[in-house]
């Protein structure tokens, strides 16, 4: 998790609005081709002029991992959201 300050990525649309060697890219190419799952869907940089975008991201190899994502009011002066969200660590496993 962080923010990772990639506006070019789009998670949702898995699209890079960058040429293929850039940081951005790579970044985004290198998640994909370990099987990361990013979870932050709405925009979490909201500065009054510019573009809102998804800087944020919280990344597992599992989908199941993260629940109840909120993204709430930024922290001081901040132009961020913040995140909170329950870390899955274990699971009611019933065996028959």
């Amino acid at each position: 998790m962080g923010d990772f300050n990639y506006n070019e990525i789009d998670y949702n649309r898995c699209q890079v609005q960058a040429s293929n060697n850039c940081k951005a890219h790579k970044f985004y190419t290198t998640t994909q081709d370990i099987f990361l799952l990013q979870h932050v869907r709405q925009p979490t940089r909201i500065r009054e002029g510019t573009q809102e975008s998804v800087l944020d991201y919280i990344f597992t190899n599992e989908e199941m991992l993260i629940e109840n994502l909120r993204y709430d009011a930024p922290l001081g002066k901040s132009d961020h959201v913040t995140l909170v969200w329950d870390y899955i660590t274990e699971a009611d496993v019933q065996y028959s």
